[in-house]
């Protein structure tokens, strides 16, 4: 093991010196081979080209020229309806580039499940009121029997109070 780890310094000091003395001939090879340039100084002028000319009278002269544009409307605008539906019909004032004027007819819709929406409102009312009618007769029915014996109710729940007061706040009437 001593042999080995002795040769090991060896070699790496030999690799070094072999590389630096390499580094070394190619600095000093560079140095010598220096890029001249071959100038040459002479007092004459080099000759110019040979130039023509020609005389030339103005004329009238006429051009076109064609160009592909597209145009665009400055405002657009995206209708919505407030109700969902199919659409029936487009009129003519709906398509790109009309003039409209207020209250003008531009699309009819299905009006179908609008229909239904409305009937659905109309029945949600009508219960609201039936559960309002029934909330006042069972608070009048307990005050009643109250009177009749004479004695006053214990809270408002045996007056059915809170439920009158929902069947209120509903906002049907």
């Amino acid at each position: 093991m001593t042999q080995q780890s002795s040769v090991a310094p060896r070699r790496r000091w030999l690799w070094l010196i072999f590389a630096f003395t390499a580094l070394a001939t190619v600095i000093g090879w560079l140095s010598t081979t220096e890029d001249t340039i071959n100038i040459s100084h002479t007092e004459a002028a080099p000759p110019l080209p040979v130039v023509s000319f020609e005389t030339v009278t103005p004329q009238p002269a006429s051009i076109s020229i064609n160009a592909f544009a597209e145009v665009r409307p400055r405002w657009s605008a995206e209708l919505k309806a407030a109700v969902s539906g199919r659409i029936t019909e487009v009129t003519d004032a709906a398509l790109a580039g009309s003039h409209v004027e207020a209250g003008n007819v531009l699309i009819r819709q299905e009006n179908s499940p609008y229909i239904a929406e409305v009937a659905q409102a109309e029945q949600a009312l009508a219960d609201a009121r039936r559960q309002l009618l029934r909330a006042e007769s069972k608070t009048t029915a307990a005050r009643r029997q109250y009177k009749s014996r004479g004695t006053q109710p214990a809270n408002e729940l045996a007056l059915h109070l809170p439920e009158l007061r929902v069947a209120k706040n509903r906002g049907c009437c």
